[in-house]
């Protein structure tokens, strides 16, 4: 228990009253297949992976350089900047030659995300008006969405308002500023968000943070799947970059439903 999140915790205890209120197993399983997807639902994929950075640069005007070093070591095919704070986008579509820049403004002058995509890739931009959120389709057999995120505790907005960009085949990348672990109300709440619109969380094995020891920076999946880690070179910001690679190929997500592992394997032993 002590390894699960508060949402996990009571998803678990709903699992224990459905198979303790059951008559027989096969009431059970027939109130339980409810939740399974039909094939009809399942995305068609394609056989390639995106590299994708997500970075908390905390004022790019001050990091950009950094960002270079980043791309030049792995290639990116995507990069997902956060906080960017106010900055001359002229200046950065020059150094960032080989992207297309998608920058959506904050609430103030420190915040802001800013998405780059590689010229080689078809994409289209999605319009949204939230501040710190910035939403991009990268067109293909299916179109797949990337959506960047940047939360303070002081947005003006809730998750509820990001519901109307999720797709069957995204990714939501951001600082969202809720440790899913440790941070109890802020972490359920963005967590039944999630699970009402079928995304999975996919975070990092260590700290993203560097003033503490919080898992902040992570990503949502919904229809595809993601491997995820932390960059633990040299950085000037209090963010660590977090490295992603998106497989577009995957047989093991053909539940559409996202699958509660840590719950899955405790119940196995009930």
């Amino acid at each position: 228990k002590d390894s699960l999140s508060h949402f996990d915790v009571n998803l678990f205890y709903n699992i224990l009253e459905e198979w303790e209120s059951c008559q027989n197993l096969h009431s059970c399983l027939s109130l339980w297949q409810e939740f399974s997807s039909t094939s009809d639902e399942l995305p068609s994929m394609s056989s390639t992976s995106l590299h994708v950075l997500l970075f908390n640069v905390r004022g790019l005007d001050l990091r950009w350089q950094e960002v270079l070093l980043l791309i030049s070591a792995f290639k990116f095919d995507a990069l997902i900047l956060v906080e960017t704070g106010e900055f001359d986008i002229s200046f950065h579509q020059k150094i960032f030659k080989d992207y297309r820049l998608l920058y959506q403004k904050g609430e103030n002058r420190n915040g802001g995300v800013l998405i780059l995509i590689k010229e080689s890739f078809s994409i289209s931009r999605v319009s949204c008006s939230i501040p710190n959120i910035c939403v991009v389709d990268i067109k293909g057999e299916d179109n797949l969405r990337i959506i960047g995120v940047y939360a303070p505790d002081s947005k003006s907005w809730s998750w509820d308002d990001l519901s109307a960009f999720v797709s069957s085949k995204c990714v939501i990348y951001g600082d969202f500023n809720v440790d899913i672990m440790d941070d109890g109300k802020k972490a359920d709440t963005l967590l039944h968000w999630a699970d009402d619109q079928s995304l999975a969380h996919v975070v990092p094995n260590s700290h993203t943070s560097l003033r503490s020891n919080r898992v902040i920076d992570y990503a949502f999946i919904k229809g595809l799947n993601l491997d995820i880690q932390v960059y633990n070179g040299n950085t000037t910001s209090d963010h660590l970059p977090i490295l992603s690679v998106i497989s577009l190929n995957s047989s093991q997500y053909k539940l559409g439903k996202n699958i509660h592992w840590k719950v899955f394997s405790l119940f196995s032993e009930y």
